[in-house]
Order: structure tokens, then C-alpha cells, then sequence
């Protein structure tokens, strides 16, 4: 089992165990609803448990982790509110980005945002993981360029979230939205390529919100929702 580089529960190691234990949430390899205790985290991924332990804390008040008093901890529920919210967050976020993007451009973001976006291209070989991840690139580079440090860390958090609700099975073939981000980047790159703040912002939030529909649409029509815990609020 590995030790504390530095001794204390909040030092290198309690940050390893947060990134390592808030992947698996948001890969889907600990599921929403699970159950798990201190000594399990710590046996399946080889931490001390006073770095679990603070890990915990963190991923509580990310919620992303509920605490079960005298039980341990529970992977928190992917429910609808949650859905909701993540996407309410993106059409503030993505198209604040997008526009601040625009505005201070110069001559090399836009060939680099194509380079990017061709990889999202849904070709016969292309899986939807990868596509997912070409996406999520795409839309990371949008905020590394933004100018604002914080609003770059906000976009790549809510894209990390996002990958808890687009990994979930339920989505596992659903291409259509794959088949449509191609072009709606397109026009985003268009207009940070004519540095056209208000049109990169627009064309942002019309690309969000097919992408809230469709998810949602499919979680609904899901079958197996009872198997996700996805609630109703």
C-alpha cells in the first residue's frame, strides 16, 4: 500500500487518491448509488485510508459523494435535477468562452480549433468514445483560450462532469448528436475566425442546447433507468 509522501492526510498522496477516486466516479467505474467504505477505496486503489478519507471529503463537497451515516459513503445519484443543472451551468459557461475567445483571437486559434474538429468527424471506423473525447478537447481549447483562468478550470470541470452522464450506458448508442457537433463547431470556429465575440457566443448556446435535448430524450426513453439510479429529481 502506498504512503504519504509528505506525512499528512492532505498531502500528495490525498491528492492522488481525490483524482483517482473522482475519475472512476465520472468514468462510471465506481456507478451512481454504489456503497463503498474508507478500507475498500483504499484496498482497490492502493492508498493510505487517512487519504481516502480526505479524498471523501472533497468528492462530498463536490457532491459527487454522499456520506451514509454508520455505513460509509455512497456514489451520489445521477438524477434528472442533476442533468439539468450540469447543462443550466454549460450555456453559462461555454458561450462566456466562446465569446471572450473570439475577442482577443489571433491568426493561429482558428486553424488549431479545425485541426481539433476534425477528429470529431463520425467516420465508419470512429467509436463514440473517441468521438466524445475529440469533443471534449475541442471545447477545452475553446476555454484555454478565453483569457480567464478561472472560466478555462470552470469549462474543463463541467466537461469532466459531463463525462459522468455521457459514459452512462444508457447513451452508449446515441450517434446522432456525434453526427451534428461537426458543423455546429464549424460555425463557432467561423466566427472566432472573423473574431465575431456575439456570433461565437450564439453559435456556442446553439450547440449546447440540441446536445440537452438529446441526452435527455434518451434518458428518458431508457429502459434501465432503474439500474442507473436516475430519479426524478
Amino acid at each position: 500500500m502506498a504512503s504519504d509522501v509528505d506525512g499528512r492526510p492532505g498531502g500528495s498522496q490525498a491528492n492522488a487518491a481525490y483524482a483517482a477516486l473522482r475519475q472512476a466516479i465520472l468514468r462510471f467505474e465506481l456507478t451512481p448509488g454504489e456503497q463503498v467504505t474508507e478500507a475498500q477505496l483504499a484496498d482497490r486503489f492502493g492508498f493510505g485510508r487517512a487519504a481516502v478519507r480526505t479524498a471523501l471529503i472533497r468528492l462530498c463537497h463536490d457532491q459527487l459523494v454522499q456520506v451514509i451515516p454508520r455505513h460509509g459513503y455512497a456514489i451520489a445519484p445521477i438524477t434528472f435535477t442533476y442533468v439539468r443543472e450540469l447543462f443550466g451551468v454549460r450555456l453559462v459557461i461555454e458561450p462566456a468562452a466562446a465569446r471572450l475567445a473570439a475577442e482577443r483571437a489571433d491568426g493561429t486559434l482558428a486553424p488549431e480549433l479545425e485541426r481539433l474538429n476534425q477528429a470529431c468527424i463520425h467516420l465508419p471506423e470512429t467509436d463514440l468514445a473517441s468521438l466524445r473525447r475529440a469533443n471534449k478537447a475541442f471545447h477545452a481549447a475553446i476555454g484555454d483560450a478565453c483569457g480567464n483562468e478561472r472560466l478555462a478550470a470552470l469549462c474543463v470541470t463541467m466537461l469532466d462532469e459531463m463525462d459522468r452522464v455521457l459514459y452512462l450506458p444508457q447513451l452508449a448508442t446515441v450517434w446522432e448528436r456525434a453526427d451534428a457537433s461537426f458543423e455546429e463547431h464549424s460555425r463557432i470556429i467561423d466566427a472566432i475566425r472573423t473574431r465575431d465575440g456575439r456570433g461565437a457566443e450564439q453559435a456556442a448556446y446553439d450547440h449546447i442546447i440540441p446536445n440537452q435535448r438529446g441526452v435527455i430524450d434518451a434518458l428518458i426513453a431508457s429502459p434501465g433507468l432503474r439500474f442507473i439510479n436516475l430519479l426524478g429529481v
